[in-house]
This record gives C-alpha cells, structure tokens and sequence, in this order.
C-alpha cells in the first residue's frame, strides 16, 4: 500500500530532524496531549504520529497502536495531504484505507481524524490522531477545532523542547568552551593544546577519532601534529617505546584535509563511502568502520590548521554539528592566539640561549645624549663563550669593558651618537676578552624605548669576526699567488669583466699564441677575438634583454688572431671576483690540430659505415635468392622420402636423402638468421604488433621444442606467476626469441635435465620471461661475446656443440627493438639464466 508524498518531501523531512524528536524516551507533556484527546473525543485511541522517510513513529500513544508502522500503513500520511484535520468516519469504506493492516488486522479501526501538525515554516511533519473501533458520522466542526487545538499544543510543545535543547547545549557549550581555554592555558606547547581541546570536543559531539592537521611549509604534504581516539590520545610512540598504528601521510591536493588547509573552507561528509575511490584516506577511514566526516579549518597567526572528526554513524543534523564545532574554535581561537605567542616567545629565547652570536642588552640611566652612562642588564650563553665574563660579571657594567678607550674611541663615540638619534649603526671593533687577548666583533646595535614605562635600552648583537678577518688575508695571500701562477701558466689565460666584456688581464702564453701585445688585449672585448660567435654560451637573463654568460667546459670556439687567421680553442670558464670586478676568467688551449685529426677520423669512420650498411643491405636484398633454391631442395627430399613417386631403389639413398633434408633445414636455418641479422642492422626490419597473450606465445615456443628436448632427454616446464594478461608485440618476433632461448638452453643441457620458463611481473609493471637451464654455464667475461654475431664461448675447430652463434644475438636485438632488456645470469657448472624484460607499457592490462 503506498500513500501520495509531498512535493516538498526534502524540506519536510528537514523540518523534521530539526525538532530531534524521534526515538526519544517517552515524555509527559505529549502524553497529556493524547490522554487529553482520548478523553475528550471518548475514543479508544489517540496518538502524535512523526513521518520520517520511511517509517511512521509515536512519540506518544494510547490504546492498541503500536509504537510504530512502515510508512506504507502510516495513518497519518492522510493528515499530511492537506492543511486541515482530516476526518475518516468509516474507514472499512474509505479508498485510501480500507486495505490498512491496522483497518483490516488488529485493532481493527474503523473510525480515524488527524490535525497535521506544522512548523513554524508551515512543513507538515506529523500528525495528531484519535481512532476508535466502531465508526463514527457524528464528528462536527468544533470537534475539528478542538482537535487543530491540540495539534498546535502538541507543536508548542515540541517548539518548547527545541528551546529547552537550544539552551541546555548552550549552557554545555559554555562549560565546553571554559574547559577548553583552560585545558589550552595549562598545555605545556601548541601541539597539546589541540591535542587537549580535541580530546574535549569529540567526547561532547560523540566524534570516534578526531586529529590536527597542519601543512608543512612548500613541501606539498600534511602533518599530523595531534590526535585523539575513543581510547585516548594517539601519540606516534606508546609508553613502551613500539610504534603505534598511525594515520596515513596525506598530500594537500590529495586529500580532503588538503582541501581544507588550502581553501580556508569547511567540508562535510555525511557518507564517506562515496570519497572512497578518490581518496586513500577515504578508504582508511571507511575500514576502520568510519562513516560521516567533519574537518573544519583554522587559521591563526599565518599558520592554518585543519581539525578533522570521524564517526562511527551519521550525526541526524551533521551540517548543524559543523557550525557548532566552528562555533567552538572560533571562541577557543584567543586562547590559541596566547599560547601561539608564548611558543614564538619560548622559541625566541631558545635562539638566543644556543646561537653563536652573542647579545647583550644595556640600559640608559641618564637621557640619551649621555649614552657613558650605561650598564650591562642582559648578556646571552654566547657572550660569556666569546668573552670570558660569567652573565654575573657583566651585570650592571659599562659596555665600555669590553671595547676600552684608544683608537676605536671614535668609531664607539659614533655608534653611540647615532643610538642617540633613534638609530641603529654597526661597525667591527677589537674587543678585549676577560683573559686579556683580543678578538674582532662585527657590532650592531640599536636602541629601544618602552612605551609604557619610558625605560631606554641599547640591545647589540656580537658576531665574532676573528676567523673571517684570518680568513679575508689568506685570501689576500691566495690572490698573490693566484696572479703569479697565472701569468707563468702555459695555457692562454685571460679574465674579463663580465658587465663590460672587456679584458682584466691576460698572461704571457695567451699574448704568444694571439699574437697581440698586452696593451691591445686590454683594450679589446672578448667579442673583438670571436666575432663569428660569443666566446661562450649565453643565456637570457630572467626580465632582461641582456644575455648572462655560462660557466664550465663551454667545448670548441673559433677564435681570431691578431693576423686574421682563425683557430680552434677548447674554452674554459670560471666565474671569480677580480680586483673588484665581477669576472670570469677563461682557459682557450688551441685544439686546430687535433679537430684536423678529428674529422680525418670521421670521414673514415663514415666510409666505413657505408661499407657496413652497403653489406647489410646486399644481405637484406638477397632472402629470395637464397631461400628459394633451398627451399625447392627442401621440398624435392620430403617427396622422395615420402615416396610419393614409387621406391627409390636402394635403402642408402633413403638415409642420403634424410641427411639432404637435416643439411638444408639447417643451411635455411642459417641463413634465415644471418638474413634477419642484415635485415636489423640495415634498419629494414620491422615490427608487425598485434595484442596476443604471453602465455600462449610461451606455450607454443615449448611446443615447437619439445621433440627436440624429448630426443636429448631434457625436461621442459612453465612455471606462471601472473593472471591471464594481454601484451601489444610482434607475436612472430617474440616467439623466435623464445625458440632461441629454449634451443639454446636444451643445447648446452645434459640428459636428464631441465629447462624451465618462468613469467611474471616485477615491482614496476614489467612483464618479465626467464629461461633457466642446468647446463654447462658460462663465465662473466664470456657472456658479451655469446651476445656478438657469429662468436660462440667454445669456437675451436673441434666444438662440442653446433650453431652460427646468432640466436642470443638476434634475440637480445628483437627483445631491444620492443624497448625491452635481455639480461644473462650464468656460472660455470651452475646452468644459465635468460631474462626478457618487456618494458610497462606493453602490458595491455594490469598484472594481477
């Protein structure tokens, strides 16, 4: 049985959860309403119906009524198609309720009147009814009144709840609110704090977990730094030292925290499921049994945070629980603003106590043209490191102990003349340590006023300078040098300047090979010696027309010397500051000689080349003449084997015409695989891809050598570590490499053995085919040259095993035309590994 709905069932349905009503305990102002209906209206049955999605409940009911009916038998859905009390005298005649299990089953009503019950927006979300078992004609007008009468009080005092619920979460929000201040004011660092006020507002919103989360500078990832659970906070160690079980790492733009750190906005998720595919975190949380969300965002100080909920169900009005717990922060914030504070105020001190520079603080006693009359107030660890002078021995003493009278008297005098003015000065002194011996300071100083007390101080920072002065002259020293080594060098030297590109100076070796005197050096630019191109790469400045040289090996420049001639210089560049210039200084070491070499070099190099390619191509040129006549040979041995024309006469020349036919396949096989050889290094062969199945391909290359293998007594088997997959190849070519491998490794097998094909995926994606024998083996130093055409490990005339030495090297070329690697592990008596690693991208789809 279904009922008509309103249009408006959503903000029905709103009205509804509003009033936080259903599957409340019973209350005795509703039930004086019903009590009161059922006595005045004399009938067997009252009740305050609410129709929730799909369900009708009582919060109050008297009679045979149950607490509560699907909504598809709710009586009340009649009262909520109108406005007006709807009246059923008979309800066994009435359409829309005759075919009602409580009209026709127990309690068998016949007689039914309900008065909708309306929010303050006029929503109809339940009803007020009275029923009775016999029916009744005589229901009047004032009986509709009374009874609209009672619905509305029913409403009061549902509003009353509201009320009474609005101030008692008032009354327990205050009380929140003063334990969260307090549990703020007394954590010991900003990361308690939230930890604390978490703690606090999941158990008053009946959150499961809760966390804090802030963004970790430019590196695009989240940090947990607090978080609470239904057990207690959650700490990255337990008390014994194990780690506990923490929260995924999160990323900004891959999570919902991220969004909420980044966009300063609130997100709210009623159902978690529905983020699980696009947020690990997501997925989590719905494992752990998480099903709604809160992360609201804070932001103090130019630090955001983001302070995110979790809950085991759905709160009923989670978007009402989002302002609550804004609500919550937002009054919590001057507190944060504090304990922010003291943190920036406890981390200022912490610098001062351990940084190498020392500080010091001195106070004015007189006005401020009489800064002679200072004492020491302050002085930092460092300073006593620096000095000598306990904090104690400075206190209350004249800065003046520390830099003396003499010749400095003047420069102190200025530094004091400008703290006079409001302003701040520095200069470097010698300073006196408490033994005696002096060290350079660089001093800065400025004053300070309080405003509220009208107290003046002078606070100075001392960075002991004593190692940079040392410093500065050895490189004084080293410059000394640096000029004598450089005008004695017999590379040609110069340095230039790189604003102007004038040269600064150039050495003896430079002036012979150019060919201009030193005068007409320095009054040229480097772009005077290389007009054809810069003297070295340049690059563009960022916002500028103008181009920034670049440093290093910069490779051959062609330079001009003074008699026009040109020659070849491989260029240095160093970038150096010289006599107060901003220079580089370059290295030019003439390389015509050796570039005239060079390209004799290349030419032959190209010729051979051509000759190599003219081979491969002849080779490539030659399959129809070759395998034709063969295969002719080939065919004529199987029918006369065959017999199919009569006998031959002889046995002999059955046995002559079998090793006719072995000796062709073989010559064919041979030349099949120099001709592919050619045909690869021509650059003629082409690849005619097709999406197969590995393992069928693996399976077919088995097929083909197993009677090979039968005759030498080798076992083959497949070993498959992988779901049926798809992989885009040449099936053609992939197969030869197979039946390269797998001939090779029966070959140089021992009867009894086994050759085994393995296939699976690595870490990365990559489709990975292994042929593994228990054979002879092979040496490090031997594997290049089973991978070169034509060489084989045992090349004697007398060997042990047959073949061109081809089928290693035309499988690895086949395997790298794909983009794939051949790799080869072997040992001496050990057997031999053969690997085929196909690059990810041609697995059509995903290994399991």
């Amino acid at each position: 049985m279904s009922f008509p709905q309103s249009s408006a069932e959503a903000e029905r349905l709103r009205a509804l959860r509003r009033h936080e009503i259903l599957d409340t305990v019973p209350e005795e102002a509703f039930d004086r309403v019903t009590h009161l209906a059922a006595s005045l209206f004399a009938v067997s049955g009252a009740f305050i119906s609410l129709l929730d999605a799909d369900r009708q409940w009582f919060k109050s009911h008297i009679g045979a009524l149950v607490a509560g009916t699907p909504r598809a038998a709710a009586l009340a859905a009649h009262a909520l198609l109108g406005d007006e009390v709807c009246v059923v005298p008979d309800a066994r005649r009435d359409p829309g309720l005759r075919d009602n299990p409580c009209v026709t089953g127990e309690p068998h009503i016949r007689f039914y009147a309900a008065a909708p019950l309306l929010s303050r927006e006029g929503r109809r979300f339940g009803a007020l009814g009275i029923v009775d078992q016999q029916p009744r004609a005589d229901f009047s007008d004032e009986n509709r009144r009374q009874l609209e009468t009672l619905a509305r009080l029913a409403v009061s005092e549902l509003e009353l709840r509201i009320e009474l619920g609005a101030r008692s979460r008032a009354e327990g929000d205050l009380k929140l609110v003063n334990e969260l201040m307090l549990a703020i004011a007394e954590a010991p660092n900003v990361n308690t704090a939230m930890e604390m006020s978490l703690s606090l507002i999941c158990r008053a919103i009946g959150a499961t977990y809760g966390r804090v989360w802030t963004a970790v500078g430019r590196s695009g990832r989240c940090q947990l730094i607090g978080a609470w659970s239904g057990a207690g906070a959650v700490r990255s160690r337990s008390a014994g030292g194990r780690r506990r079980r923490s929260p995924p790492a999160l990323t900004l733009s891959g999570s919902l925290v991220g969004m909420v750190l980044t966009e300063n906005r609130r997100q709210v998720v009623p159902d978690i499921a529905k983020l699980a595919r696009r947020f690990a975190a997501a997925r989590d949380a719905r494992a752990m049994g998480m099903r709604a969300l809160i992360s609201v965002p804070v932001r103090q100080d130019g630090r955001n945070f983001a302070l995110n909920f979790l809950f085991e169900q759905a709160p009923p009005e989670i978007e009402r629980l989002a302002d609550r717990i804004e609500e919550l922060a937002d009054k919590v914030r001057p507190v944060l603003v504090r304990k922010l504070a003291e943190e920036r105020i406890a981390l200022l001190q912490s610098v001062v106590r351990h940084a190498d520079d020392a500080v010091m603080v001195a106070e004015i006693d007189g006005g401020l043209e009489d800064f002679g009359a200072m004492r020491l107030v302050y002085a930092s660890p460092a300073m006593t490191r620096m000095t000598g002078y306990e904090p104690d021995e400075l206190h209350g003493r004249s800065p003046n102990l520390l830099w003396g009278e003499g010749a400095q008297a003047k420069a102190v005098a200025g530094l004091y003349a400008a703290a006079g003015h409001g302003q701040g000065s520095r200069l470097e002194l010698a300073c006196r340590r408490k033994d005696g011996s002096t060290f350079w300071a660089d001093i800065s100083a400025v004053p300070v006023t309080d405003e509220a007390t009208g107290e003046r101080r002078l606070i100075a920072l001392l960075r002991d300078t004593t190692e940079r002065r040392r410093l500065e002259e050895a490189l004084r020293q080293s410059e000394s040098t640096f000029r004598l080594l450089f005008s004695n060098n017999p590379i040609p030297m110069w340095a230039y300047d790189l604003e102007t590109r004038r040269f600064l100076e150039v050495n003896n070796a430079a002036i012979e090979q150019f060919g201009y005197s030193r005068a007409e050096f320095l009054a040229m630019t480097i772009d005077d010696i290389a007009p054809a191109e810069p003297a070295e790469p340049a690059v563009a400045r960022p916002g500028e027309g103008r181009v920034a040289p670049a440093f290093g090996r910069l490779g051959i420049r062609r330079h001009r010397k003074a008699d026009g001639s040109e020659i070849a210089v491989d260029a240095i560049s160093h970038r150096l500051e010289f006599e107060g210039h901003q220079a580089a200084i370059m290295a030019a070491i003439d390389m015509t000689e050796q570039k005239r070499a060079e390209e004799e070099i290349r030419r032959a190099k190209e010729t051979a080349e051509a000759a190599s390619r003219a081979k491969s191509e002849l080779l490539a040129n030659m399959s129809h003449e070759l395998r034709t006549p063969l295969n002719a040979i080939i065919g004529f041995s199987e029918i006369m084997q065959a017999s199919l024309f009569g006998p031959l006469g002889s046995a002999k020349y059955e046995g002559y015409i079998a090793d006719i036919r072995h000796s062709a396949g073989h010559l064919l096989t041979v030349i099949t695989d120099i001709l592919d050889l050619a045909k690869i290094e021509a650059n003629s062969f082409r690849l005619h891809e097709g999406v197969v199945s590995p393992s069928e391909i693996i399976i077919s290359a088995l097929r083909l050598v197993k009677p090979r293998a039968d005759g030498v007594g080798v076992m083959l088997a497949y070993d498959k570590h992988h779901d049926d997959t798809a992989i885009k190849v040449d099936e053609t070519a992939l197969k030869r490499v197979l039946i390269n491998l797998l001939a090779n490794a029966v070959k140089f097998s021992e009867p009894g053995g086994a050759v085994i094909v393995r296939s699976e995926f690595d870490a990365q994606g990559r489709l990975a085919i292994s042929v593994a024998d228990q054979g002879i083996g092979m040496a490090a130093e031997e594997i290049p040259i089973a991978l070169t055409p034509f060489r084989q490990v045992n090349s004697g005339l007398q060997r042990k095993y047959e073949g061109t030495g081809l089928g290693l090297p035309i499988a690895k070329q086949l395997v790298e035309m794909h983009g794939g690697t051949l790799a080869i592990a072997s040992a001496p008596g050990a057997g031999t590994t053969v690997t085929v690693l196909l690059p990810a991208a041609r697995v059509m789809t995903a290994a399991a």
